[in-house]
């Protein structure tokens, strides 16, 4: 089987079916109509990346991340990328039958905890072209002078 290749997104269509062990969403018929084509699992991917890339902005990333260039952090936007479509593409099959899915909760809590991991810099994108300062660079940055360490209310 041959999916279509999905331009400027982090993931492709056979990243998101390994989030999704045991469904072939491209065999499944609902009321003689595919319940979700490869073309519906590229603009999820693509909603998906475009929201990612506006977090990676605001945090003043440039932006797309590029294999070439960010080999790291590009590996793991692209398994964010697929794990957030998963998680559009098993509610898609839910709802075109009639159900929830717990799956779907599943796969969209760990999509958000990902990118809060990177908005709190937990996951760090080490190798990704500019992005905020962190703690290392902060330490050669000036700002941890004598008098500023001493000036700073320590809770211990």
């Amino acid at each position: 089987m041959t999916f279509t290749t999905c331009t400027g997104t982090y993931a492709q269509v056979t990243d998101v079916s390994r989030h999704l062990p045991g469904r072939n969403f491209l065999e499944v018929r609902v009321a003689g109509r595919t319940v979700v084509t490869d073309e519906d699992v590229c603009a999820y991917l693509s909603e998906v990346s475009d929201e990612m890339d506006g977090v990676l902005r605001r945090l003043d990333f440039t932006v797309p991340v590029v294999n070439a260039d960010s080999p790291i952090s590009f590996a793991q936007l692209k398994d964010i990328n697929a794990i957030g479509a998963a998680a559009l593409v098993e509610e898609a099959y839910a709802s075109a039958r009639g159900q929830e899915s717990e799956r779907a909760k599943e796969l969209q809590s760990l999509y958000q905890y990902r990118m809060d991991r990177i908005v709190a810099h937990g996951a760090l994108l080490l190798d990704a072209v500019g992005g905020t300062q962190k703690a290392d660079s902060i330490a050669d940055s000036g700002l941890m002078t004598d008098d500023y360490f001493f000036a700073v209310d320590m809770k211990w």
